[in-house]
């Protein structure tokens, strides 16, 4: 009986995510002693080749999956890593190269989950801001990748996205060529091929349910002042899920986008309260209210100093400010070029707070549709914006964010 036989007949496709990066990529990219590891390597733009030696006696790679830096820093690697103060973010797998240069590879997979583009930049994000920055200073890492492994459906539904992608397709392709198709090979052409059914109702149907898509600040800000005109919201996996249990405690909650729906049937078990939702945050989070008493979503929001990384720093400040629905389309556009153009002309930059933050606001849009970082004299101007408005606030603009873009 073959694979495909016995997965039709007998045990069904394993849908967790966690059988996909924490056993068939491993299975497949590790295969014969890490022999064929460079077909990985090959995907990702300007890696440089690697010589790996995976040898226990003689290795230079160390390969966690599902990696948790805060729980690993134990016993003699306090010392090693000390005042890490970050949260469980992590990526899903984690690759350790020594050598001329030590390099990192960072990926956060998917394969059946349907989590929006915002929130998978997002999750990104945040791993790079509290765990792989830190790590690439403790550990004098040279060279950094980090990037998403994603099936190609998902992808087309994302369209434009932050970080560089692998296709699991693609993955499939450069390690099939010239070997005979093993065991994981065939078990991950079997999960691509069902992923349409397996992902659930069809990525044609997602979102199908949701009145609108509000940032968790803005959900729990509504609902506290009674303005919110939503009373259900959903999440994967429903109100106990681990989607929302990793949301409340990294803190991701506040920038992560639920969809919402007005008061009726619950659509499916994925939907839950919004007054669930704002008990578990409240109750997580009062320890971190003010002392003045102002509610914690209020909290000021730090502007990154010149400098900064664009991504994730940069890009999540800018898109605090959503300068399309403040201005306009137009105006936007008029006020990010008219910016640009005084600061070229003859360095100055308006006191104006607005301004300052809509013309930043239109360079992460004007970028993110090249597809690139601003460089050069574009990145001067953009850590002008920003040693400005720091000028002028003292370092920090009132919240909360405004609605993603």
């Amino acid at each position: 009986m073959s694979l495909d036989d016995l997965v039709a007949t007998h045990l069904p496709m394993n849908r967790k995510e966690r059988f996909f990066t924490g056993t068939v990529f491993p299975m497949i990219v590790c295969a014969d002693n890490f022999q064929h590891f460079e077909r990985l390597t090959s995907l990702i733009p300007d890696c440089p080749k690697l010589d790996i030696h995976a040898s226990p006696d003689d290795a230079n790679v160390q390969f966690f999956t599902e990696y948790g830096l805060m729980e690993s820093i134990y016993g003699s690697a306090i010392e090693r890593l000390p005042e890490f103060t970050g949260t469980r973010d992590t990526p899903d797998i984690l690759i350790l190269v020594t050598g001329d240069p030590t390099l990192l590879l960072a990926i956060e997979a998917k394969m059946y989950d349907r989590p929006t583009r915002e929130a998978v930049e997002l999750q990104m994000a945040q791993q790079r801001k509290v765990v792989l920055d830190y790590l690439q200073e403790a550990l004098s890492i040279q060279s950094f990748f980090h990037l998403a492994l994603l099936p190609e459906g998902l992808l087309e539904q994302f369209g434009d996205f932050a970080y560089p992608v692998i296709t699991w397709e693609s993955l499939l392709e450069v390690f099939t060529r010239d070997r005979e198709e093993d065991y994981w090979l065939r078990m991950l052409r079997l999960a691509l091929k069902a992923w349409p059914d397996l992902v659930g109702p069809g990525i044609a149907s997602y979102g199908k349910n949701a009145e609108g898509r509000q940032r968790g600040l803005e959900i729990v800000r509504g609902y506290e002042d009674g303005t919110l005109g939503y009373a259900l919201m959903g999440r994967n996996e429903g109100v106990s899920g681990e989607h929302l249990d990793e949301d409340i405690k990294s803190g991701r909650w506040r920038n992560q986008v639920y969809e919402v729906r007005r008061d009726g049937p619950r659509p499916n078990r994925n939907w839950f309260a919004i007054a669930e939702f704002v008990d578990r945050v409240q109750k997580s989070e009062a320890d971190a209210r003010p002392r003045h008493g102002l509610s914690f979503v209020d909290a000021p929001i730090p502007i990154p100093p010149p400098g900064s990384p664009w991504y994730p720093d940069l890009v999540e400040f800018a898109l605090t400010y959503h300068g399309y629905a403040r201005h306009g389309a137009s105006e936007t556009v008029a006020i990010g070029n008219g910016t640009v153009q005084s600061w070229r002309e003859g360095r100055t930059l308006p006191d104006d707070i607005d301004i300052l933050r809509c013309a930043l606001f239109y360079e992460q849009r004007r970028w993110r549709h090249l597809d690139q970082e601003p460089t050069g004299e574009t990145r001067d101007y953009v850590d002008a914006l920003l040693e400005r408005l720091v000028v002028l606030t003292g370092g920090t603009v009132p919240g909360p964010p405004d609605p993603v873009p």
